[in-house]
């Protein structure tokens, strides 16, 4: 039996929902997304950047306040772009 998973487990698999999210979402945007090996996905337009997992655990963290992640997602282009609810981890 598995058991229940930790809070660790919980994040992470948040995180990774999270990016994978973010990182359709920017590509159906038109931003292009390169990596290398052991290196995070790069999403770009232009001269702006974005590597989603990072910043969405800066964000998960704490370590990123809800009004920087706020502005961050306008800058890239996010505000008022559904993710899907599939993304939002459902509490037990």
């Amino acid at each position: 039996m598995l058991g229940d998973p930790t809070d660790e487990e919980l994040e992470s698999g948040s995180a990774a929902r999270w990016s994978a999210a973010i990182g359709v979402a920017l590509i159906d945007l038109g931003w292009t997304a390169s990596t290398s090996p052991g290196d995070a996905v790069v999403l770009r337009w232009g001269d702006v950047e974005c590597r989603p997992r990072p910043e969405v655990a800066r964000w998960l963290s704490g370590e990123t306040t809800d009004e920087q992640w706020q502005a961050r997602a306008r800058q890239i282009g996010l505000e008022g772009v559904y993710l899907g609810a599939s993304v939002i981890p459902t509490a037990n």
